[in-house]
């Protein structure tokens, strides 16, 4: 995989991308917002992927991923989205997040499973993505999805008990995201 971090250059491209994707556009040059994207050799975007950190780092919101059409249903939506789960899990975060109510079961193929909207909220509750959703009512459209990025996480749940689908053998700060 062949990602590099966008650059506020790469914006007006990568906001073209996610908009043909139907994804969030907002944020994109927002600093908290991490996030990177895949070229092809003329240097047009591929595949994006990102997230964003809770301010107590334990919570990533993930955003972004997309691929482009013609590469999908190849495995690269789930390399793109483990890549951003590692990275989130590399800086402290415990638990993943995000809004989907079109790629549940693509998700759900990730370990990731339905979550409650508000406490997604409440963890995430100064990021960019969910003060916009939350400005705009939008967040009352969105379906919420949880995860754990550890197997010591996936035995504790978050806040008030999102479920995790992902199972744990009690070893504490043992990653996830490698085999989801």
């Amino acid at each position: 995989m062949n990602l590099a971090r966008c650059r506020p250059e790469d914006v007006d491209a990568v906001t073209d991308f996610l908009a043909a994707a139907d994804l969030t556009l907002s944020g994109l040059d927002v600093p908290t917002v991490r996030l990177w994207i895949e070229r092809d050799p003329t240097g047009s975007v591929t595949g994006s992927t990102g997230y964003e950190l809770s301010s107590d780092g334990r919570h990533a919101l993930i955003r972004s991923v997309a691929v482009r059409p013609q590469a999908r249903s190849r495995g690269r939506g789930s390399d793109l989205a483990r890549f951003a789960l590692s990275r989130a899990a590399e800086e402290g975060a415990s638990w993943a997040w995000l809004f989907s109510r079109r790629s549940g079961p693509f998700w759900q193929g990730l370990g990731f499973a339905p979550a409650d909207r508000d406490e997604l909220a409440a963890a995430l509750a100064d990021t960019h993505q969910v003060r916009l959703f939350r400005s705009t009512g939008q967040l009352e459209r969105e379906v919420a999805w949880t995860r754990a990025l550890t197997y010591a996480d996936a035995e504790t749940p978050p806040q008030n008990g999102a479920a995790s689908s992902s199972g744990g053998d009690g070893s504490s700060g043992r990653n996830l995201t490698a085999g989801a």
